[in-house]
């Protein structure tokens, strides 16, 4: 029987907007600690007060260990997740989460990697992204979203090397 994981203590610290729609949710270890290692993509499990528990992308580089980063869509059909951090979390406040996690390891040894993201679904490819530029690696991000005005991160991901973003 395997045991549970640890569950840590997040402090939000900070909430800005990206695009319309698109929050990003700055955390840190609430006793001031340092947080877990991440992989480029890895998922944290935050652990919501209304009880549901829902896996957001980390979107911070993986050797940040101070903070966890995090965006979230606001979706209008939410259960509870999304409207619930949207229109309720506050900086200051402490939720447990779990994680990090990664379901879909990035192959850093690849000559070349190739990335397929719709929306909101950036999230785990820009920090693929980031990370292959960041070890001088070729990448190449396919994005399709509805309007560019909609497309979270444009900013960051025209300003990385070694790499192209396709829309």
């Amino acid at each position: 029987m395997t045991s549970a994981p640890d569950r840590l203590r997040l402090r939000a610290r900070s909430l800005t907007w990206e695009v319309e729609g698109v929050l990003v949710i700055e955390f840190r270890e609430a006793a001031g600690g340092v947080l877990p290692p991440q992989a480029a993509g890895a998922h944290l499990d935050l652990h919501l007060p209304n009880g549901l528990v829902r896996s957001y992308s980390l979107i911070n580089p993986q050797q940040e260990r101070e903070h966890y980063v995090i965006a979230v869509k606001r979706d209008p059909a939410s259960r509870g997740g999304s409207d619930w951090l949207h229109a309720v979390l506050r900086p200051g406040e402490v939720l447990e989460a779990t994680g990090p996690r990664n379901s879909f390891p990035l192959d850093e040894a690849a000559q070349e990697t190739v990335l397929i993201a719709g929306g909101i679904g950036i999230t785990p490819l820009l920090a693929m992204a980031e990370r292959r530029a960041a070890l001088g690696r070729r990448w190449r991000l396919h994005y399709a979203v509805r309007s560019r005005a909609g497309a979270a991160f444009l900013d960051r991901l025209a300003g990385l090397p070694h790499g192209e973003v396709v829309m």
